[in-house]
């Protein structure tokens, strides 16, 4: 799912404050991200190529040098007029690359392991799939790793137990 999908969830914005991805936003940027169908993406465009006419007359935004849009994406998020519009994108942008909505590119990218491998069985959980074609075997006991520094000794007893 690119992000173009994602700007067009329903009530987006919302969801993306309620799972914490944003921080709450003035009301204003919720009710535009309410229901912006096919809209926001040509919108936010405009928007963007507007900036770009201050570098250069009749520049379109995606015409500019990479580090001149950096520039102007980090001059949006310093506007507190536009920043709360921002912070939405990159959480829009964030989950499609890396959500694995509809694929796991952009976790691998950032080292995660493919969340699928026919090769290997594996199925979108990480658990083998069944020889017989079931898709998962949730019996197999694979305990997730703590990530790195994580203290598991606040929630685990030295024998492995919950506390």
């Amino acid at each position: 799912m690119g992000v173009d999908q994602i700007l067009e969830i329903e009530k987006l914005a919302r969801l993306l404050v309620a799972q914490g991805l944003v921080a709450p936003v003035p009301e204003s940027v919720l009710v535009a991200f309410d229901d912006v169908g096919g809209l926001a993406r040509p919108a936010l465009n405009r928007a963007l190529d507007v900036r770009a006419q201050l570098e250069r007359v009749g520049a379109r935004f995606f015409e500019l040098p990479r580090a001149r849009q950096e520039a102007i994406v980090a001059q949006a998020f310093e506007d507190d007029a536009t920043k709360p519009t921002m912070q939405v994108l990159r959480a829009a942008c964030q989950l499609a690359y890396l959500g694995a909505v509809t694929n796991d590119v952009g976790l691998q990218q950032v080292g995660f392991p493919p969340f699928e491998d026919f090769e290997k069985g594996l199925a979108c959980s990480g658990y083998p799939r069944m020889r017989n074609g079931r898709v998962d075997d949730y019996t197999y006991n694979r305990a997730p790793q703590p990530t790195v520094g994580d203290d598991v000794s606040l929630i685990l007893t030295p024998g492995g137990d919950l506390r």
